[in-house]
């Protein structure tokens, strides 16, 4: 069983792996400058992929000088301490220069936070917004509990806890990177430039929607997990399922990562080493208590909500409407949100019947038209994982503001659109050498995969899966990707896509 589920997650996270590093040097994905949030994919061109592998050679030789560099571990924590403040410095200047408002979906959550904050419960009672989108309660409740610490309910204030979230986020990959370290050889230095130079999770720290602040209660989870695994410290995965159920409050689809922890938890039940009945039993009820711990206060503030306010819980959205935009097109992309979605929010109640049935009739028509089907989720998938700002930039323009008050407003819009290319051919350069490290560790480690690295690949794979059937976003995905980032910090001797033009520039 053990050797089963571990082949089943390396052949398919190869494939995951492999599909995502191609498509990101065929294909770019961009969203337009505007509401319609639309997404235009077209070939790279022989030129961008010249320049992009030229930044990818030269990133590598990066990576590789500085796993050579021998400084003690002061100077280590030191020059650590100092990229993180500058890290967290350039974000509340951004902040600040951007005077970014929320809108839409962020505006409507904030405003419902507020409410809970001022004690405004007879308002709730009519938020129709609410009683359709239940998950949003949770966040709504942690972002009304954040309120009162700090006695105010200012965006700028969640935006600044995004900056620290931001941190965390780092300081999380560094600490996954050096635990996994025991099993692997590890470059440090480039578990921290991939970290802090992907510029799209500082841009969207302006964006106050859950996701930002979910990612290190994400990492942390994984990494206090690991270390119940490899030290066999109870206390460690209490501590897990705590900081797991306040990213689940947060965004519900971090219910791919407590799977992902739930497989990881199994595969260390069933280990040759802890197959006696004391430790299986053990093991059990401290799995049973995570889940527990894990889903018991979302679900449960969740319902008390519910019933102060008295929503019909029978009226929310049902998951079916989330699935059959995931498999339609649409005017943004190939399975992203969509008109199709209208029915739904005016007709709740008779909404689950009515998408079983689109759903049904759109699994006919793939089955029939096979070429049709590989082409729509091949440009689903592009959409994307190749839009490689992952709509930082689009979070980020003035339309998207709900309140412009800053002057200059139009300006840092043209100056950000007119970094777009440049943001997306860093960044593909980053993905390539992620899913390119990726790849090599799992080919080249193969009879040596760790349980812990297996959990991080888990992940992404549990995250390319549900994203390509549910709705559809480029921002769903980021991740996705950081979680990969300790993976790719494993050293796979000189062994790279471009040896020989790296071996002539670390020569020099």
């Amino acid at each position: 069983m053990d050797k089963l589920v571990k082949n089943i997650i390396f052949g398919v996270g190869l494939i995951l792996c492999l599909a995502v590093f191609l498509l990101n040097i065929v294909f770019v994905a961009n969203l337009a400058n505007d509401l319609s949030e639309s997404v235009s994919i077209k070939f790279y061109g022989i030129l961008n992929i010249g320049i992009m592998t030229l930044v990818t050679i030269g990133l590598i030789s990066i990576f590789n000088k500085c796993k050579n560099i021998k400084i003690s571990k002061k100077v280590q924590i030191f020059v650590v301490i100092i990229l993180l403040f500058l890290y967290a410095f350039g974000q509340i200047v951004w902040i600040n220069l951007r005077d970014a408002t929320p809108v839409a979906d962020q505006k409507t959550v904030h405003a419902i936070a507020e409410k809970m904050y001022k004690g405004e419960w007879e308002d709730l009672k009519n938020e129709k917004y609410l009683e359709l989108c239940p998950q949003q309660i949770t966040l709504s409740f942690c972002y009304s509990v954040i309120f009162r610490i700090f006695n105010t309910s200012s965006v700028r204030l969640l935006q600044y806890i995004n900056v620290i979230a931001n941190v965390i986020t780092v300081i999380a990959i560094l600490m996954i990177t050096k635990l996994i370290g025991k099993d692997y050889k590890i470059n440090k230095a480039k578990s921290l430039i991939l970290s802090v130079t992907f510029f799209t999770i500082p841009l969207l720290s302006t964006f106050i929607y859950g996701d930002i602040l979910s990612f290190p209660l994400i990492l942390f989870a994984v990494y206090f997990a690991m270390k119940y695994v490899t030290l066999n410290k109870k206390y460690n995965i209490f501590i897990s399922a705590i900081l797991m159920t306040l990213s689940y409050m947060l965004r519900m689809n971090n219910l791919i990562v407590i799977i992902a922890l739930i497989i990881y938890f199994f595969l260390d039940i069933i280990k040759i080493e802890n197959r006696n009945l004391k430790n299986v039993g053990i093991k059990t009820l401290l799995l049973l208590c995570f889940v527990l711990i894990t889903f018991a206060p979302a679900l449960t503030a969740k319902s008390i909500i519910q019933n102060k306010l008295n929503y019909n819980k029978q009226a929310k959205l049902p998951t079916v409407l989330y699935l059959s935009m995931g498999m339609e097109e649409g005017s943004r992309a190939n399975g992203w949100f969509n008109e199709n979605a209208a029915f739904g929010w005016e007709n709740p109640i008779d909404a689950k019947p009515y998408y079983k049935e689109r759903i049904s009739d759109r699994l006919k028509f793939f089955a029939t038209n096979p070429i049709y089907t590989v082409k729509f989720y091949v440009l689903k998938t592009t959409s994307m994982w190749a839009e490689n700002t992952y709509a930082s930039i689009w979070y980020n323009e003035t339309f998207n503001f709900s309140d412009v008050k800053n002057e200059n407003a139009n300006q840092l819009d043209e100056a950000l659109v007119g970094k777009t290319d440049k943001i997306q051919m860093y960044q593909k350069s980053l993905i390539l050498i992620i899913f390119g490290t990726t790849i090599l560790v799992l080919l080249t480690k193969r009879k040596k995969l760790s349980n812990e690295v297996l959990l991080l690949i888990t992940i992404f794979i549990g995250g390319f899966l549900f994203q390509n059937l549910w709705e559809g976003k480029s921002r769903y995905i980021i991740a996705y990707i950081i979680v990969l980032i300790p993976v790719a910090s494993i050293c796979v001797e000189d062994l790279c896509f471009f040896i020989p033009f790296v071996k002539k520039l670390n020569n020099k």
